[in-house]
C-alpha cells in the first residue's frame, strides 16, 4: 500500500489507468491486494495462487485475469473458489487455462509450457490493450 501511494502521488501518473501484474507471488499480491478495495482498471494474475477468503471479490475493482496451468497441482479448486466469488461481486473476469502445464510455466520446461507462456503473453497484452483504448 505504502509503494502504492508513493506511485499515485507522482504527477507523471493517471490515477485512472494503473493495472497490476503479477506472476507467482506475484500473482496472489495482485489478487490480495486488488481485494483491498484500490481502483486497479485490471488485475492479472498469471499462475498465481487463490486462496483467499470468501467473499474476497466484493471489494475488486476492474477487471481480474487468471492465467493459469491446466495441470497445477498446488491450485486447482482454488480457482472455482475465486471464479465463484468473482461472480457473486459481479466482478468482469478472464480465465485461461493452459492444457499441459503446471504451475511457473512462465520458465518452460516443455512444449506445452513454451506455448503457455507465449499465450499468457498475449492474453495479458491484448486485456491491457482493451482496458486502456490502445
Amino acid at each position: 500500500q505504502a509503494g502504492f501511494d508513493v506511485f499515485t502521488k507522482n504527477p507523471l501518473v493517471d490515477t485512472a489507468k494503473i493495472a497490476q501484474i503479477g506472476y507467482c507471488f506475484g500473482g496472489t499480491v495482485a489478487l490480495e491486494f486488488g481485494a483491498t478495495g484500490v481502483p486497479f482498471v485490471t488485475s492479472i494474475a498469471i499462475h498465481g495462487s487463490y486462496g483467499v477468503q470468501p467473499g474476497w471479490a466484493k471489494n475488486m475493482k476492474g477487471m481480474f485475469v487468471m492465467l493459469h496451468g491446466a495441470e497445477d497441482p498446488n491450485y486447482p479448486r482454488e480457482i472455482d473458489m475465486a471464479l465463484a466469488d468473482l461472480r457473486e461481486a459481479k466482478v468482469p473476469f478472464e480465465l485461461n487455462l493452459y492444457s499441459g502445464t503446471k504451475h511457473g510455466f512462465s520458465e518452460p520446461k516443455n512444449k506445452a509450457e513454451e506455448r503457455a507462456n507465449a499465450e499468457a503473453i498475449a492474453a495479458a497484452t491484448r486485456v491491457m490493450k482493451e482496458r486502456f483504448g490502445i
